[in-house]
């Protein structure tokens, strides 16, 4: 499984985006193991002045409980807040997350 954050300023933001500090995977499901989910799955986090995140929204869904699992791992996330004019702003990040196929064994 790839964590991808995809840092965009977007056009409000003309400072310094959010830098992840932590970033812990979400635990893949045992109904996803068992099903052999695969995909991308898109969705947009908050990040406030403090650098703590959660999830808005999803632009790109999954199964079997994973869309639960991220949203539980993306409020452990911690990031160095935006910037922007010397002051800490909150953002909206759109993040992609790659879940790989199991081994079959």
């Amino acid at each position: 499984m790839q964590v991808d954050i995809d840092l965009i300023s977007g056009p409000r933001l003309d400072g310094t985006p959010p830098k992840p500090i932590s970033t812990p995977t979400p635990n893949l499901t045992r109904e996803a193991s068992l099903a052999g989910q695969a995909g991308r799955e898109g969705f947009v986090v908050s990040v406030d002045q403090e650098g703590r995140s959660g999830v808005v929204g999803f632009t790109r869904l999954l199964q079997f409980g994973l869309e639960e699992a991220t949203m539980e791992a993306a409020r452990e996330w911690k990031f160095e807040p935006a910037m922007q004019q010397g002051k800490r702003v909150a953002v909206r990040i759109p993040v992609f997350i790659e879940y790989k196929r199991p081994a079959r064994q």
